[in-house]
Parts: C-alpha cells; sequence; structure tokens
C-alpha cells in the first residue's frame, strides 16, 4: 500500500514542475486572429492624454486584444480606434493588462476591454469584419495582377 504522505508529495512535485499537465486556457471567450492597424491613445487616471501611437492587432475576442506594438504601454488606460467598413470611426477604451517584450523587440500588449459587453461585442465584430474583407480584397488584387 502506497503512502498518502509520499503520493502528496509526488503529485505537489508534479504540479510545481509542470509535468504531465497540459496548460489550460483560462480565457473566457476565444481569440480570433487579425492583423490590424489600431491607432492607439494613453490616458493617465485623471484622464489626460499621455501618449499616443500606432500599433498592429494580433487577437481579439470579445473582452479584449492582444496589440503588438513598437514601445512598451506604460498607462493603465487606453483607447483604441481605427476606421471600419463604412468608414466610421470605432472606438473602445481599455485597461492595459501587460506590457512585455516579444521575440521580435516588439511589445505585446494585452487590454481588457472596458466598455459594456454590447459594445465590446461591436467593436470585436466591426474589426473581424473589416480584417477579413480586407485580407480577401488584397488576395483578389493582388492575385488579378499576378
Amino acid at each position: 500500500m502506497r503512502s498518502p504522505l509520499k503520493y502528496l508529495v509526488k503529485v505537489f512535485k508534479e504540479i510545481t514542475e509542470n509535468k504531465g499537465m497540459e496548460k489550460t486556457n483560462r480565457r473566457r471567450y476565444p481569440r480570433v486572429d487579425v492583423y490590424s492597424s489600431i491607432s492607439y491613445v494613453c490616458i493617465d487616471n485623471d484622464g489626460h492624454l499621455i501618449d499616443q501611437n500606432m500599433g498592429v492587432a494580433l487577437n481579439i475576442s470579445q473582452s479584449g486584444i492582444l496589440l503588438e506594438t513598437s514601445r512598451p504601454i506604460e498607462s493603465d488606460f487606453i483607447s483604441l480606434m481605427f476606421v471600419d467598413l463604412e468608414e466610421n470611426l470605432a472606438e473602445i477604451r481599455g485597461e492595459v493588462a501587460y506590457s512585455t517584450p516579444n521575440e521580435s523587440g516588439l511589445y505585446n500588449n494585452g487590454i481588457h476591454f472596458k466598455g459594456k459587453q454590447k459594445e465590446n461585442i461591436a467593436f470585436a465584430k466591426s474589426l473581424i469584419r473589416a480584417y477579413h474583407y480586407r485580407k480577401f480584397d488584397f488576395v483578389l488584387v493582388v492575385g488579378v495582377n499576378a
């Protein structure tokens, strides 16, 4: 018979060493890969503009976005903007969860949307729609000229 203490020690070691365990996805909503230009404005706690720049959205869900930028985003709050297919300015406010360097020397910034659920979903749908439409349009243009 196996000792309960030895068994617990073994399980604890496996957990701490992450052996035999798959990483679980803790995200509430699935991410959709995109590759779209996004303008952003960094805002301080008092609502003042402290920085503005461009980035590339790498993926998006109904609760957040992964934004790749040339420099770290060092503010807590951010406003993201892009022009949708109808040439309207789509905007959402968010909170910066993290800003870390990636392998290519740029920065990955995780941003959690702070709008109402309906606004978050509308922003995500609009960006996904614009990305896929423009991607398809680009393929057609390149294919015709090739």
